[in-house]
């Protein structure tokens, strides 16, 4: 019994070396054409192999996610044609979270418009939205940690941008009133940072 379960599992280990190698070529046929392997999940090749999801198994058994055997010459197979160990939230993040700093130099807070792309192509503007949606729980996903909340805290993020326009229009019409004694406010009034608050 026992030299059946050995000759078992040999023919077990010889199945899943050659399934990796054979999912590893088209890896590494998908890198030769596109120079990344930035695949999604459900990408399948055209031989119907689901190199996504082989890719996305291969990072969550490095990452110790799920029981898997990667050995380390597998990984460096794998890094040899570019692989990103880093799950897709974690690179958006690295992507994403400088332009928020080098914005927050520029501007000294981070009130970006949903439509803001930065001069080197970066959709800043989506991705605070995105964020902005996930935090007030209208959106899921994995974008945010209490670690990049955090983050973005230091640099003034602006988490309701409705209640942030509220309050400074608000701090806006005190200053007049304390200015004028009263809130007839002219249609045209603009205040001295260029609120129309008329």
């Amino acid at each position: 019994e026992l030299r059946d379960c050995r000759e078992l599992f040999d023919g077990l280990q010889k199945t899943l070396t050659a399934s990796w190698e054979l999912m590893f070529k088209a890896a590494t046929d998908y890198y030769s054409e596109h120079n990344n392997l930035d695949i999604p999940k459900r990408y399948k090749t055209s031989d119907n192999l689901a190199l996504g999801s082989w890719l996305l198994t291969q990072k969550r058994v490095k990452a110790g996610k799920i029981p898997g055997i990667l050995t380390t010459e597998q990984v460096k197979q794998l890094e040899s044609i570019g692989i990103r160990w880093e799950d897709k939230a974690e690179m958006s993040w690295n992507k994403y979270f400088p332009a928020c700093q080098e914005y927050f130099k520029q501007h000294g807070n981070l009130d970006i418009k949903a439509d803001y792309i930065t001069p080197d192509g970066i959709n800043l503007g989506n991705w605070i939205t995105n964020l902005r949606q996930q935090k007030a729980g209208n959106m899921s996903g994995n974008l945010l940690t209490d670690e990049h909340i955090t983050a973005l805290d230091s640099l003034s993020m602006i988490w309701d941008k409705i209640s942030f326009l509220w309050e400074r229009n608000y701090a806006a019409c005190v200053a007049y009133h304390v200015k004028n004694r009263n809130m007839d406010v002219p249609i045209n009034y603009a205040s001295e940072d260029g609120l129309r608050i008329g």
